[in-house]
C-alpha cells in the first residue's frame, strides 16, 4: 500500500527498466518502485530515456504524486546539492554495513548487522562514530552496547580508514597600534584567536606566528583570515607576511 508520508520527499533510488518514453526506478529505502516519465526526467528536448539513463545507475528523485497505481517521480526537480548529500549518506551507510560485516567477522561474531541496527536506532549518523573511535578508542563503541570483542575490531578498521590526517596552518602577521592602549588592543585581539584553538607565537619587532594543527586546513585559514579581519578595524597595521625572503605583506 502506497503512503502519502511519501509524497514531496527526496529518494535514493536505482534505475531498473528503461523505455523510451519512461524508466522504473526501485527505492530501496521504502521498498517500493516508481515510474519516471521522460517529461519529468529533463528540461531538455530528450525523446529517448536511454539517453538521459543507464540500468542501475544511482539517481535521486522526488516523489510528486502518489496514485493507486504508484509513485510518480521526478528527476528534474531535484537539484544538484540534494542528489550529492543523499548519494554520499547512502555510500557511508552501505560502507559502515561492510565494515561492520569484516569486523564482525573478525571478532567471531554470528550476526554483526543486529548491533549496526542498535545504533542506527540510537544515533542519527555512524560515520561519526567511527572518526571519535579512530582518535580515541573502542570506548565509544562499548558505551554503546557494542560486545567489546566487536568493538575492538572495529576500532581497528576506524583507525585505518577514518584516521584523519592533521596539517599545520601558519600564518606570520604584523600587528602595530599607535594609540595610547594599543598593546591591551593586540592583545585582547589576540586571545580572541586563541580562544578558538590557535597558538600565537611572538617572534619581534611586532611580528606574530598563528597556528594550528587541524584536519580541515581550508576552514582553518579561512577562519584565521576573518579573524585577522576584524582585528584590522581595531589596529593600525596588521599585514601577513607572504614571502620570508622578500618580505612580501598584504592587508588583513
Amino acid at each position: 500500500m502506497q503512503q502519502n508520508e511519501n509524497l514531496n520527499t527526496y529518494q535514493y533510488g536505482i534505475v531498473k527498466r528503461i523505455e523510451p518514453s519512461f524508466a522504473i526506478i526501485a527505492l530501496p529505502t521504502i521498498d517500493a518502485e516508481g515510474f519516471l516519465h521522460i517529461t519529468s526526467a529533463t528540461n531538455k528536448e530528450t525523446k529517448n530515456m536511454n539517453a538521459i539513463l543507464k540500468i542501475n545507475q544511482e539517481v535521486v528523485v522526488k516523489i510528486f504524486r502518489v496514485s493507486p497505481t504508484g509513485y510518480k517521480l521526478s528527476l528534474k526537480d531535484v537539484s544538484e546539492n540534494i542528489t550529492s548529500n543523499i548519494l554520499k549518506k547512502v555510500h557511508q551507510n552501505q560502507q559502515i554495513v561492510r565494515l561492520f560485516e569484516i569486523a564482525g567477522k573478525n571478532a567471531k561474531i554470528y550476526n554483526p548487522q543486529i548491533f549496526l541496527q542498535k545504533l542506527q536506532n540510537k544515533y542519527r549518523e555512524i560515520t561519526p562514530l567511527f572518526e571519535d573511535a579512530a582518535e580515541t578508542g573502542s570506548a565509544i563503541f562499548e558505551e554503546a552496547g557494542i560486545p567489546s570483542s566487536l568493538a575492538k575490531e572495529l576500532t581497528k578498521i576506524a583507525q585505518t580508514k577514518f584516521k584523519q590526517r592533521k596539517i599545520v596552518v601558519s600564518k606570520k602577521v604584523i600587528i602595530e597600534s599607535k594609540k595610547s592602549n594599543g598593546l591591551i588592543i593586540i592583545k585582547t585581539a589576540l586571545q580572541n584567536i586563541e580562544k578558538k584553538g590557535y597558538n600565537i607565537i611572538y617572534l619581534a619587532g611586532g611580528k606574530y606566528l598563528i597556528k594550528t594543527l587541524t584536519s580541515d586546513p581550508k576552514s582553518a585559514e579561512k577562519d584565521i583570515n576573518n579573524s585577522l579581519h576584524e582585528m584590522r578595524k581595531k589596529v593600525d597595521v596588521c599585514e601577513i607576511l607572504l614571502d620570508k625572503e622578500s618580505n612580501a605583506v598584504k592587508k588583513c
